[in-house]
């Protein structure tokens, strides 16, 4: 699950080499297991906050399990949409 948390949060659970590498490349690689860890700032609720996020090897960003869901619910409306336009 991705977890909220703010660059002074960050440096005090990662060591400070990682930290700093997490400011100066995003996302941080880590070629050993094949993942990359960033961070961005987004909102959820309201609220605007920095978030840690997982990326693959084209660097693009894994969606969150919220996103997932709306990404789902989107295909669902868009099917819906197609088939209610092909029995017209």
């Amino acid at each position: 699950m991705l977890r909220k948390v703010g660059y002074s949060q960050l440096s005090r659970k990662f060591p400070s080499k990682i930290a700093d590498e997490l400011q100066q490349t995003n996302p941080f690689w880590m070629p050993g297991i094949g993942l990359g860890i960033g961070y961005e700032r987004g909102e959820d609720n309201g609220l605007t906050r920095d978030w840690l996020h997982r990326s693959a090897t084209d660097n693009q960003r894994y969606p969150t399990p919220a996103e997932q869901i709306r990404q789902a619910q989107m295909q669902v409306l868009q099917e819906q949409a197609q088939s209610a336009q092909q029995q017209v």
